[in-house]
């Protein structure tokens, strides 16, 4: 675990959000299995950052994880 993701959570735990999408497979690698055990709303969906011609695949995908 990264030594970031403490504070991440208290920080969403604050925040209270509907739903948490992560965005950059990396940052989901590593902050999805705290949130997701955390029993906050993550969503399931990896979204790619939008450059280098990601755009495309971060349109789906965000789209996917804010209907899930």
């Amino acid at each position: 675990m990264s030594p970031y993701v403490p504070a991440l959570l208290d920080r969403i735990v604050e925040l209270d959000p509907e739903r948490i999408i992560l965005i950059k497979a990396d940052v989901y690698d590593v902050a999805y299995p705290a949130l997701a055990g955390a029993g906050l709303p993550v969503s399931k969906i990896r979204v790619p950052f939008p450059s280098s011609g990601q755009q495309e695949k971060f349109r789906v995908a965000f789209g996917r994880a804010l209907a899930e």
